[in-house]
């Protein structure tokens, strides 16, 4: 139980991460769960700029959740930082 409620923490947090970098998501299951927990896909579309509101609201939910690092939100910095070098 502790393991499911983790892994949809995190697809959370991944789909408000693209969220945050303009892009509107969509979480769904794409396989049966009698065949595999791990069945959550999240699709992406650009469609707006940068919302640092939205990374606000993943620095609450990390608080809340007592999660320090996550991933993808530093992969995400990383290239939004060097993408005009």
């Amino acid at each position: 139980m502790e393991e499911r409620q983790a892994e949809l923490l995190t697809d959370g947090i991944r789909s408000l991460m693209l969220e945050a970098y303009g892009y509107k998501t969509q979480i769904f299951e794409f396989i049966s769960t009698e065949h595999t927990s791990k069945n959550i896909m999240i699709t992406g579309v650009k469609k707006t700029g940068f919302n640092p509101d939205m990374i606000e609201k993943i620095e609450k939910i990390k608080i809340l959740f007592g999660i320090d690092y996550h991933y993808l939100q530093k992969s995400m910095e990383e290239w939004e930082n060097n993408k005009g070098a």
